[in-house]
């Protein structure tokens, strides 16, 4: 009998780009594009290692294209009492708030989300994001285009 996981894996992606969203899906949810049964068959290419996702709980995956309509995630989220543990977000979010307004607005609801800011410039965006977020433990800024 397998363990049941108890560990929140509910994570937010909020990205203008389909095809942003679509790299964040192939990463955090790859059992869905096989069967587990064959997971011995796929092998990372650096280390010829069992494919590192086989076996364990996946994900659970919310995938947004603005702010405003993540951090209407986050506060239903937050009320139904199953909470993101994290959310990764676009500094350049078109439509509406920008990234750092979104974290601003996501922080105001659910103060214990860690962040994770996707910046194509990240030393002018963490310059930005510690002005305007301040230092927390909950925000990490990961560069764009993502680099296996």
């Amino acid at each position: 009998m397998n363990p049941v996981c108890t560990l929140n894996r509910r994570i937010l992606v909020i990205d203008a780009s389909p095809n942003n969203l679509e790299d964040f899906r192939k990463i955090l949810r790859p059992v869905e594009s096989f069967a587990l049964d064959n997971c011995s068959e796929f092998k990372q290419d650096l280390l010829n290692e069992a494919f590192p996702h086989c076996g364990k709980e996946p994900f659970d995956l919310d995938c947004v294209d603005n702010g405003m309509s993540g951090y209407v995630l986050v506060k239903q989220a937050k009320v139904c009492g199953s909470p993101f543990a994290v959310a990764f977000l676009d500094v350049q979010l078109l439509n509406g708030w920008d990234g750092f307004e979104t974290v601003e607005r996501i922080w105001e609801e659910d103060p214990g989300v860690q962040v994770v800011l996707c910046a194509a410039n990240p030393d002018s965006s963490w310059s930005e994001a510690l002005n305007r977020l301040g230092h927390r433990d909950q925000l990490v800024i990961l560069r764009k285009p993502f680099d296996p």
